[in-house]
């Protein structure tokens, strides 16, 4: 079964600024639907994109692509380059 509390520990101990969303969010507030993943929303200042690179490489992650997960170099501004939903 999918234990979320030690990557949002690492988030935390990181001091990542960080909004829950998605399946894990959806649990949190009563969904019976199981989730095997958690989805966040960090907040995109430049700070906090180093403090979430740290966490990303302590909890060794990885890129998902069609052919499987990939390393890639998770540092602050790969990250701040990824592209984010705007409305």
């Amino acid at each position: 079964m999918f234990d979320p509390r030690p990557i949002c520990r690492i988030l935390n101990e990181e001091n990542v600024n960080y909004v829950v969303v998605g399946g894990l969010a959806a649990v949190v507030h009563g969904s019976p639907l199981p989730t095997a993943d958690v989805d966040v929303v960090p907040d995109r200042s430049s700070e906090n994109m180093k403090r979430l690179a740290i966490a990303l490489r302590r909890l060794d992650a990885k890129l998902r692509t069609e052919a499987g997960p990939v390393d890639a170099p998770l540092d602050a501004g790969f990250i701040a380059a990824m592209p984010m939903l705007r409305t």
